[in-house]
């Protein structure tokens, strides 16, 4: 998979390691969580998301090389309604980052 150079629906600040790009695909959401750093480092990650009738929670670990971008989850999720989701990212054992990710309209 290839992604732009700085998605336009990128939502995490530059200092955080993992960031969400998310877009709709035709009658659903289209996440891709993307692990790039300065250092090497490993990540915890934690992602729940979805409508208000179907949500779903995934997460894994990884560790980042430094100046290596990696795709560290791909999904759709299909259905109606508000989608919304909540990225949880602890970095080396830290304590945990927190990203709110909404939809595209």
């Amino acid at each position: 998979m290839i992604l732009p150079p700085d998605p336009p629906a990128a939502q995490a600040p530059a200092a955080q390691p993992v960031r969400a790009v998310v877009t709709r695909a035709g009658d659903g959401v289209h996440v891709v969580l993307v692990g790039e750093s300065a250092r090497a480092v490993r990540v915890d990650y934690t992602l729940t998301a979805g409508s208000s009738s179907n949500r779903a929670t995934q997460g894994g670990a990884a560790r980042l090389e430094p100046g290596q971008r990696a795709t560290l989850l791909d999904l759709t999720q299909h259905g109606s309604g508000d989608w919304s989701g909540v990225l949880e990212v602890r970095v080396d054992g830290r304590a945990a980052y927190r990203l709110v990710l909404r939809a595209p309209d």
